[in-house]
């Protein structure tokens, strides 16, 4: 007995997206214009807070590791530079100086 299994659709996750903002747009719309006055409308809004607060909550949780982690990565890297600061010291004067004289003669300019 052999078990076969079809592949998973690369863009299944692009699909449910583009459908689920299809599906918002057609909603807010549909809530917007068949309330008969502002007040339905904050009424019905507010049964939709549950799912705006997960999702900012999950894009907090996304965002505030990685920007910890980022900083983290900048300050190892800064013993790296340190341990490199004694081989580099009369490395930049010259090249300031070579950005100065490019940036002179042109060399800033940006092809199209």
């Amino acid at each position: 007995m052999a078990v076969t299994s079809t592949p998973a659709s690369p863009n299944r996750l692009t699909n449910a997206i583009m459908i689920s903002l299809l599906l918002g747009i057609v909603v807010g719309y549909a809530c917007n214009t068949l309330t008969p006055n502002p007040e339905a409308a904050k009424t019905i809004a507010s049964y939709f807070l549950i799912f705006t607060d997960i999702f900012l909550r999950m894009i907090k949780m996304i965002v505030a590791p990685l920007v910890f982690a980022t900083i983290v990565s900048g300050i190892a890297s800064l013993s790296k530079l340190a341990q490199l600061a004694p081989q580099m010291q009369s490395d930049p004067p010259r090249s300031i100086e070579a950005a100065r004289a490019n940036h002179l003669l042109g060399g800033h300019k940006k092809s199209a």
